[in-house]
Formats: structure tokens, sequence, C-alpha cells
């Protein structure tokens, strides 16, 4: 009886230990399982990959301390072999054990369990791998523990919070799903406690502003510089920032405004407009604030009082203009940005019979004009071009000798001049045009996209829609149709000559020689007209041919040959020559059409003869020169090659690759010995 006893009791605290350990073992599975929402907890093999990243993070972290020491007491890599041994047999126990008449196993969370466990028990490389994670799990978990609380205690400041954001995924990858989770909602917490009093503090520096003109540069510079700080503050004190921002911008408005427009009444109205467009260039990012509002408005209200007081005066000045040009600049001096009222329109008035009265005297000048001229239609046409950026196309179209002209028919400059030659033609010989003139027409923005800034100011302005509108500008309608068929050729041509362009190994270098001939260009026709005049014969000859080049037709061909072509064929001269006065004249012609660096005349150095011809004269040229810019006074190189004896291209140091045509009378003065020592 005693013994049967004895038994009893083994066999209930065998039983018991085996329920413990089972019990032991499913809490620590799922103390991990649970941290990890991709695990399906229902499935033998939770639904992961086997060596997926997942996967890797649920094994390890069964292995690390914070889950292994409370299901067996100590860290995995602390244990006997004997005991690790001893937990892998336990886990396939359950793992095999079924119940009766059923084919599944009996306990799906021991198939899990050993499935993630896999070699750890009773390999060596598996148990060394997982020694090592382990290991890094608990240095990583102190990393962690350190940062949550620095967190929580409030110490660390807005940039090492973000910097923090940016990394902590990464940082903390191997730690379990709630634990990162934890992390970042500590750290978006943390973020905007700490924005939000970052951003008050920058209440008070906006508040501490003092109320002048660089004041407004500092809020603009303290606007971009809070905005992550604004971005993470709570709503109250964005309001507050907001507030104390538009305050403080009011406040230095109101006081630099008054102090600008103090002194005006005693402005003359020249001095007065000068201030108005200088005034509003100077506040043009704050036009829309009431205190600039209000400084023009009283900037009108004194050139309204100045106009009423000079009315007589004004009057006179209007009757005595004698050009279209001139009653515009009078009527621009007085008639805008004042307040309508009858002294006003009484001016419009004067100024509305002025301009009838101009264009009838202008039409009895040019009637005389023709007269005059009638009998000198037969003698020989001369077309000046001298001194003009593309002064030797110029001369080839007047005398039809196409052959000569390098520029193509679908080259964009052969557009860009024709365009520019009737607009000038339309701006200086209005009065010359027929009866059945036409408008010449441009494009305008017809809708802009606007980006702002937080604040509402613009950012960026983009047109994303145009519409054709006039110019103000009439032509002669055979040469406006012609300019027409050459846009509509060119068009076709675009994309095609767009991409040669841009994929050209000196697109660089091109893009800034074309801004070289758009303002050379644009100096061409300020000097052209006025050189041949508006209704010479001459004109005429160089306009029908212009139109005939540019449809690709046979041209109106005169006589004799032009010098620019028959230096080209005698070539340049022999002999001694000035060659610094030849490169100083090259390179101040060139620099007109600069952007920003302004060349120093007479600053040529150190002139340098490369290879000669058979007849002693240089192939190329190379000197230093002086420029100034935004840095001051700079150094540069210039080389200059020759052909057939005659200055062909220069290449500026800047863009050593990029040919600059060197201008073409300057050229011919050379080739005619003007340059000989």
């Amino acid at each position: 009886m005693k013994k049967l006893a004895t038994l009893l009791v083994v066999v209930l605290i065998y039983t018991n230990s085996l329920s413990q350990n089972k019990e032991t073992l499913q809490n620590w599975q799922e103390s991990v399982e649970k941290e990890f929402k991709e695990v399906d907890r229902t499935a033998t093999m939770s639904n992961l990959r086997s060596g997926s990243a997942i996967y890797n993070r649920v094994r390890f972290n069964l292995l690390s301390d914070t889950y292994f020491v409370p299901a067996f007491g100590k860290p995995f890599d602390k244990l006997s072999a004997s005991k690790i041994k001893s937990i892998g047999k336990k886990i396939r126990g359950y793992k095999q054990k079924k119940k009766y008449g059923n084919t599944g196993p009996k306990n799906p969370w021991a198939q899990r369990l050993d499935w993630y466990l896999w070699g750890v028990f009773d390999q060596n490389k598996p148990y060394n791998d997982a020694v090592k994670e382990v290991v890094f799990l608990r240095k990583q978990r102190e990393d962690y523990t350190t940062t949550i609380n620095n967190l929580k205690s409030g110490k660390v400041n807005f940039n090492a919070i973000a910097l923090e954001k940016k990394q902590y995924a990464r940082k903390y990858g191997k730690l379990t799903s709630k634990e990162i989770e934890t992390l970042s909602i500590l750290l978006n917490s943390q973020e905007k406690i700490t924005g939000t009093k970052s951003l008050l503090a920058q209440v008070q520096v906006v508040n501490g502003l003092q109320n002048n003109f660089q004041s407004l540069a500092r809020v603009h510079t303290l606007q971009q510089q809070n905005r992550a700080f604004y971005q993470t503050a709570d709503i109250n004190t964005q309001r507050a920032y907001d507030n104390a921002i538009e305050t403080k911008i009011n406040q230095i408005l109101t006081h630099t405004t008054t102090q600008e427009i103090k002194n005006i009444s005693a402005m003359s109205i020249s001095d007065l407009n000068r201030f108005r467009t200088n005034f509003n260039k100077k506040y043009n990012s704050y036009i829309s604030k009431r205190p600039v509002r209000n400084a023009n408005s009283k900037i009108k209200e004194v050139k309204t009082q100045k106009i009423a007081n000079q009315f007589s005066k004004i009057q006179t000045e209007i009757k005595a203009s004698t050009s279209l040009t001139d009653l515009s600049r009078i009527q621009d001096k007085y008639t805008t940005h004042v307040a309508n009222n009858t002294n006003i329109t009484s001016l419009y008035n004067v100024i509305a019979k002025q301009k009838v009265k101009i264009k009838t005297d202008e039409k009895l000048k040019l009637e005389q004009q023709r007269a005059n001229q009638e009998t000198a239609l037969g003698e020989d046409m001369v077309f000046n071009s001298d001194g003009l950026y593309f002064a030797e196309f110029y001369d080839y179209i007047f005398r039809g000798h196409f052959e000569n002209i390098e520029i193509k028919p679908d080259d964009t400059v052969l557009y860009s001049i024709f365009n520019q030659y009737l607009r000038a033609y339309g701006s200086q010989c209005a009065s010359y045009l027929p009866q059945n003139k036409v408008k010449i027409m441009e494009q305008e923005c017809a809708e802009e996209r606007v980006t702002t800034y937080y604040d509402g100011t613009p950012e960026d302005r983009t047109c994303i829609r145009y519409r054709w509108v006039p110019s103000g500008l009439y032509a002669k309608p055979d040469l406006y149709s012609t300019k027409m068929e050459l846009e509509n050729y060119q068009k076709s041509v675009a994309l095609q000559k767009g991409i040669a362009f841009y994929t050209n190994e000196n697109a660089m270098g091109n893009s800034v020689d074309a801004l070289h001939k758009a303002k050379g260009l644009k100096a061409d026709m300020l000097k052209i007209i006025p050189q041949n005049s508006c209704s010479s014969t001459s004109i005429k000859q160089f306009e029908e041919n212009f139109k005939r080049f540019a449809l690709g037709k046979p041209a109106i061909r005169l006589q004799g040959i032009s010098k620019y072509a028959k230096m080209k064929i005698s070539g340049g001269p022999s002999g001694p020559q000035n060659f610094n006065k030849l490169i100083d004249d090259l390179v101040t012609n060139q620099s007109k059409t600069w952007g920003f660096n302004r060349y120093k005349k007479g600053s040529i150095s150190n002139v340098t003869t490369g290879y000669k011809d058979q007849q002693g004269r240089p192939k190329r040229l190379q000197a230093n020169y002086s420029y100034t810019g935004f840095g001051g006074v700079s150094k540069g190189t210039v080389s200059i090659t020759f052909k057939n004896g005659l200055p062909e291209c220069i290449y500026f140091s800047d863009f050593p690759t990029n040919c600059k045509k060197s201008n073409s009378s300057i050229v011919a003065s050379y080739a005619q010995g003007d340059y000989r020592k």
C-alpha cells in the first residue's frame, strides 16, 4: 500500500512538470509572436517564409534576453549544452504528440516553435549564429532603452529627434514591431513638443526685430529656417507664429514706408515718377500689404495735385511736341498713376488732338520727301551695313548674292533677323507703311500657374497657355506673309534642330553665343534703318531680296562685288600689323554682346603669334585681356584664328571651343590695310 502511494506521488509530480513545461513554452512563444502582426498564429508555419526578415526577427527575438530569460531563467548564450538540448527535445516532443485518431499535429504551436528554431538546439552553426544575434540584440536593446529614456526626459533637441526619425527604423530594425512602433509614437510626440517650444521661442525673435527695411529680409529668412518647427508645432502655436510674422511685417512696412514718402511733396513730377518706380520695385514682394498700398495712394494724391498746379504748363508742353515719341513720353509722364479727374480728362483730350496734328504733319513731310526723291530713283543704290553685327549678311541680301550667305533658311537666326527687322521698320518707319498694312501679332500669357509659399506669397509663376495679341506695330503685308511662312517652316524642323543643338558637345557655348547674337541683332535694328532711310530704294531692294531669300526664290542681283566677298578672295594683308589694336577692336566689338562682364578697352597684352602661312600671315593669335565682373577686375585669354590671312573665329577662355565670328566690318578694314604698322 505504501509503495502504491509513492508511485502515485511520482506520477503526479511528473504530470505537473510536463504541464508546467508546456505552459512555459507556449507563453514564451506567444510573448514574441504577438509582437508581430505579420504572424498568423493559426498556421503551423505562421505564413512566413523561412529566412525572411520577419522570420529571422521572430527567431532571434525568441532567443533574446527579453523573452528567453523569463522562460528559462538565464540568457540563451549562458545555458549549458545539456540544457540547450533538453529544451529542443521538449519542443520536438510536443510537436510529435497527436490526438487519438487525428492525423495532424496535436500542438500546432509546437510545430511553429520548432520551425522557428530549427537547428539552434542540435547544430553547431545555427547555434553559433543564434548566439551572435542574441549578443547583438542585447546591445541593441540597451541602446533602445537609452534612447527611450532620453526622449522621455525631454532633453533631446529638435534636430536630434529629426535625425533619429530618419534612422530609427533601420537602426532598431531587428527588434519587435511593437518596440519600433512604440519608439515611433514617442518620437512623433517629442517632435511635436520640441517643435512647439522652438516655434514659440522664434515668436519672441520675430517680435524683437527692429522696424527697418533690412528686417524684412530677416523675417523671410526666419520663415525659411523655421519651416520644420512650424510643420510639427501644434495649431495654436502655428497661429501665434503666423500672427507674429504678419504683425511684424506690417509694423516694419508702416514705419519704413512712412519714412520713405515723407519728402515726396518737394519732388518734381519726374522725380516723383522715378521715386514711385523704385519704391514699388523695392517693395514688390509686399505690394498688396496695406502700408504699401497706403503709400502708393499718397504718391498718387501728391502727383495728382502737382498736375493740377502745373496744368497750363503741361498743356503748353503737349502742344509743343513734334513727334509721336515725344508725345508718348509726355503722356506717360503726366497721365499715369494719377487719380481720374477733370484735369486728367482734359490732358487726354489735348494729347489726342496733338497726336492727330503730328500724324498730319508727318504725312505732309513724307509726301514732300517722296517728291524730292523721285528724281534720284535711277541713281546707283548704296546700302550701308558698316559696323553692324550681321553686316556681311545684310550686304549679301541687298546685292542678291545669296551664294555667299552662310545662314540657311532653317537657321533660327534667320527668322529672328526677319522678325526683328519687321518690328524695327514698323516702329521707326510707321508713317511709310502702306494703307493695307497688317498688324504684327505677338504672344502673351493668357493663363499662368502660380505656386506659393505656405503664407500665400508667390514663389514661382509658369505660363501654361498663351494667346496672340496685337503688338501695336504694323508691317507691309507681303513681308509679314513671308515672316509667317518662315515661322511655320521653322516650326516644322524645330524638334530636329533642337535635338541637334542640345546634343552638340558645345551646347553650352552655343547657348551663350545665341544670347550674344540676340544682343547684336537688337543693336543692329537700332542702326540699320537710320543708316539707310525708311523710303530709300536701297531699303526696298533689301526687303525684296530678303523676302526672296526666306522663300527660296531667285534674287534680284546687283552688279559689282561686295567688299566682304572681295576681301575673302584677296585675303589678308602681309607685312607688320598692329595686332594689339586689331585684337582690341575685335574684342571691344564682341564685348558689346556680353551679358554681365565688361571688357576693359586697351587691356590687350602678351600677344603671341602661332603658326604662319606661306605669306607670313598668322594662322592664330593669342593674347590676355582684362574685364570687370561680379568679382572685380579679372584676366581672360582670347584666341583668334585666321583663314586666308583674315580673322575668322574668336575663342574666349570660358568657352574655348565656341567660335564667335569676327566682325566683318573690322575684318574688311584689316583687309584694306588699316592696321598696317
